[in-house]
């Protein structure tokens, strides 16, 4: 492993998680986990899994406070990326919910979008 290897959580859906692997080489370490495992695992576990990463990679994938909580207490920067129907189901939403999102957006390290139109309008919602 160089010095420079950063390591890297991907949790997706198994979809992404198959197809994320293929960017992996010497200088970079990917470890997948599916939403659906991650989501159910407790905070101890999690601490115990993020903390050993650089970076948690999440996509598509919805958040929640304490996740993000767990990742900063781990000293693990936190992507968020977004691919399209995430970001409709955000304009669509709840008052409450698109707060929610905005607030964990405030906490991370990097947010994503595939195409400058849903990065327009994930600054729409106030999430830069």
């Amino acid at each position: 492993m160089h010095e420079t290897t950063k390591k890297i959580q991907i949790v997706s859906s198994d979809h992404f998680c198959s197809r994320v692997k293929m960017f992996e080489s010497d200088e970079i370490i990917i470890n997948t986990v599916s939403d659906n495992i991650f989501n159910h695992m407790g905070v101890v576990k999690k601490y115990s899994l993020l903390r050993r990463y650089d970076i948690i990679h999440f996509f598509f994938v919805r958040n929640s406070l304490t996740n993000i909580n767990i990742a900063k207490l781990a000293n693990t920067k936190i992507i968020l990326h977004y691919i399209g129907t995430d970001i409709y189901n955000l304009l669509t939403a709840r008052k409450k919910t698109v707060r929610k999102a905005v607030k964990i957006s405030k906490k991370v390290n990097k947010i994503l979008a595939v195409l400058p139109l849903l990065i327009n309008e994930l600054k729409s919602l106030g999430m830069n």
